[in-house]
């Protein structure tokens, strides 16, 4: 339910259940955000169990390390990736809010 403030106590209920719409509509788009990262997060975790195991064999070893190394570097870069994605993600969420809350508060 949205909260009674002076800016929605002034309009009129349609203009108050448009507001309301745009909101869930944001959230939809915000969860819908993070259903993909969850989504990648399990397709990367299923990739990494499909793997196959490292051998102990000194003249393929070291093969081995390397093709793992490279899965590492690439593990890495996409990690970092999903980080500024969601970091991003959630410092627009959080400005939207402040911006609004700034607002309403002024209003009041």
């Amino acid at each position: 339910m949205i909260r009674k403030t002076l800016l929605t106590s002034f309009l009129p209920p349609y203009l108050v259940k448009l507001y309301a719409f745009v909101l869930i509509l944001q959230v939809k788009a915000f969860m819908g955000d993070v259903e993909d990262l969850i989504r990648w997060m399990s397709d990367f975790k299923t990739g990494m169990r499909a793997s196959g195991p490292m051998g102990a064999l000194p003249d393929t070893a070291q093969g081995q390390f390397d093709k793992f190394m490279v899965r590492i570097q690439r593990w890495c870069f996409w990690l970092e990736v999903f980080t500024i994605f969601a970091e991003r993600i959630l410092s627009d969420r959080l400005n939207k809010n402040q911006r609004s809350s700034l607002f309403s508060d002024s209003v009041r």
